[in-house]
């Protein structure tokens, strides 16, 4: 909230901000507005948080995806909606979720479904989106995958879908990755007697 920037910085406290989400970032920029002149704003992933060549004493970081990704099925970030298989936090650059199951490798998907979906069967799954994924036109949007699912988990679909859209975001974007290079850059990050906060959402990101 305004009020509560304005407590958190203090008088002559400034904001750096950096989100990977183009919509996201413009969105935040116009909340802030009212401060616009203490707030340096960069579009970029947090992984390349260094070459901004700022120290802070406090930084905090908001992982995963928001409720304004849920909103607008033409992100693909919902199974809830039919939309284009997406998945990019940033879309100026990478490969969609789409394309992404065009290309991966059986042994690489199945991993990505294990790991980051938590799902101990899944070759059935993986055999079975890969095929779709494989044959044209491939698996172009969300309800396309959904019916790849079906197939594949039958009665258990509608309790898995949450880890698979899961597991092919978190591979889309190297998020976990992208985490390891926050928390091996915070010691540069922070001045001395800082702190740093994190909001997590699975037990992925908990435990690293």
């Amino acid at each position: 909230g305004d009020a509560g920037f304005a407590e958190a910085v203090g008088p002559q406290g400034k904001l750096v901000a950096m989100d990977a989400d183009q919509e996201n970032l413009a969105l935040a920029l116009k909340n802030l507005e009212p401060w616009r002149d203490r707030v340096k704003a960069f579009h970029g992933n947090f992984r390349d948080v260094l070459t901004l060549k700022v120290q802070a004493n406090v930084v905090f970081a908001d992982l995963g995806l928001s409720s304004a990704h849920l909103d607008l099925p033409e992100r693909g970030f919902t199974f809830r909606n039919n939309g284009p298989l997406d998945l990019r936090f940033d879309r100026s650059k990478g490969k969609t979720a789409s394309a992404w199951l065009q290309e991966v490798e059986d042994k690489e998907l199945l991993r990505v479904l294990r790991e980051y979906g938590e799902l101990k069967d899944a070759k059935y799954l993986t055999k079975v989106i890969l095929e779709s994924a494989r044959t044209e036109p491939g698996i172009q949007t969300t309800d396309a995958l959904k019916t790849c699912i079906d197939q594949a988990m039958g009665y258990r679909a509608p309790q898995v879908l949450p880890q698979i859209f899961q597991a092919l975001r978190i591979a889309v974007n190297d998020e976990l990755s992208a985490l390891d290079s926050l928390l091996d850059a915070l010691p540069a990050l922070l001045l001395p007697g800082g702190r740093a906060g994190i909001i997590s959402f699975h037990s992925l990101e908990d435990r690293i």
